[in-house]
């Protein structure tokens, strides 16, 4: 009657990449990066972290270092970070 007919398998490559990883093997990875690379992660992070609201704690030590300043400028700074941590984005000031 013919030949029995194997089914396909479709070949799995396993990722260097694991889910479970922590914190210190993610930097320990971005740092072995190329230059240019590390400079996308670090514009990646800075973007993201625009984008979300702070967690009251996070914006308590805003405020405290802020009033703290002794430069008007480091305040000002501050303020705007406070404000943008508020709002999850651009400051609304």
């Amino acid at each position: 009657m013919g030949e029995k007919v194997k089914p396909r398998v479709k070949e799995f490559k396993v990722s260097p990449f694991r889910l479970n990883r922590t914190v210190v093997e993610i930097i320990e990875e971005i740092n072995r990066l190329p230059k240019a690379d590390q400079n996308r992660v670090i514009e990646f992070v800075r973007k993201a972290g625009e984008k979300r609201p702070l967690a009251p704690g996070e914006l308590g030590k805003l405020a405290k270092h802020m009033v703290e300043a002794k430069d008007p400028a480091e305040a000002d700074r501050l303020q705007e970070e406070i404000m943008r941590g508020f709002y999850g984005g651009q400051s609304h000031a």
